[in-house]
């Protein structure tokens, strides 16, 4: 009886560590850079993004930009009604987001440009952004 409970209890560890992943952590997590740059090919992608957060929006509190650990590359996340505010305190720290790549929506404003809504520290280079699912502190 013994022999077969460890049996089941090697076979439930080996499945966790899978299922967790053993590399390290950080497998899963895209790099903003990635998402800067190949942003039209993982439109619907669902994605883990870390990075250090610089901004949330003061407005409407929706709205959290993270920028990338090796360059300067910025990316926003946008909160939905079902997940709420940002939390200020994300401000200086390092934030991971779960979520989906979206592309911007073009709004075409009275002089014929296009432009995207911008929060008043927002990139305007910026066309992908990640709609939130969740959000933690990790720093």
């Amino acid at each position: 009886m013994k022999s077969k409970r460890y049996f089941i209890f090697s076979v439930l560890a080996i499945n966790l560590l899978f299922s967790v992943g053993c590399t390290g952590g950080k497998s899963n997590v895209t790099e903003i850079s990635e998402i800067v740059i190949n942003g039209e090919s993982m439109i619907d992608e669902k994605v883990i993004v870390e990075g250090l957060c610089t901004h949330v929006c003061e407005k409407s509190g929706m709205k959290l930009f993270l920028k990338d650990e090796k360059s300067d590359l910025t990316i926003r996340a946008e909160s939905s009604a079902t997940l709420g505010k940002f939390d200020p305190d994300c401000v200086d720290k390092y934030v991971r987001v779960v979520g989906t790549i979206a592309a911007d929506e073009q709004i075409v404003n009275s002089t014929n440009t296009h432009h995207t809504e911008e929060c008043e520290s927002e990139n305007s280079q910026i066309i992908f952004h990640i709609e939130a699912e969740h959000y933690q502190i990790i720093e």
